[in-house]
């Protein structure tokens, strides 16, 4: 479990208590240092598992990213395994849609 991932959860925890101005300020601090982190081990992942993680977060399959892109699917399928990276046009159209990869 990533660090982020241990911050998500000790977050929800504290959503379930009752909301003191303290623990509303908690949250907010927490949620920021969470954004945080995730960038930062997402910068740390290969292209193609940061890709993979994006696509999940946005709800996205290679087939319905790759309508929304304009890339083939298969293509898509390629950059997850780690097989090919993208060039400069089709990055910029996977971060048109997903942003920052």
């Amino acid at each position: 479990m990533t660090t982020a991932e241990r911050l998500s959860e000790a977050l929800e925890a504290l959503r379930l208590q009752p909301g003191t101005l303290i623990n509303r300020a908690v949250i907010h601090e927490l949620e920021i240092i969470q954004g945080d982190l995730e960038r930062i081990e997402n910068k740390a992942l290969p292209f193609g598992e940061r890709l993979k993680r994006i696509m999940e977060k946005a709800g996205y399959t290679p087939e319905s990213l790759g309508k929304k892109t304009g890339l083939a699917s298969t293509t898509i399928r390629r950059y997850l395994r780690g097989v090919h990276k993208p060039i400069s046009s089709a990055l910029q159209r996977l971060e048109a849609v997903l942003g920052k990869i």
